[in-house]
């Protein structure tokens, strides 16, 4: 019966839409210091730390670098990033969840 139904049925419009051969264009940065990794936002000495911080603000978004420097690292984020990377980071090292 179900089956009788759906053979009734006028066929769905499976038409997929025309394919744009333009690339989208790339969102321009309104100055240079805009998502550049400039701001100290943690500094220390295991450097497998500072490596793990730097994925996990990436992962966040948030663009970040890390400077070797004798026997410590410091990890780099933009000015405009700069609370919310210390924030994730304070989660990270302290261990505690978001507030």
């Amino acid at each position: 019966m179900i089956l009788e139904k759906l053979l009734n049925e006028a066929p769905v419009d499976m038409a997929l839409p025309a394919y744009d051969a333009s690339p989208p264009e790339e969102p321009k940065l309104k100055s240079p210091a805009i998502g550049t990794a400039t701001c100290e936002v943690w500094s220390g000495e295991d450097e497998k730390l500072a490596g793990f911080l730097v994925a996990a603000l990436n992962e966040n978004g948030i663009p970040a670098r890390v400077e070797g420097h004798g026997l410590g690292s410091t990890v780099f984020a933009p000015p405009e990033d700069k609370s919310r990377a210390r924030e994730i980071i304070r989660e990270i090292t302290e261990a505690s969840p978001p507030e």
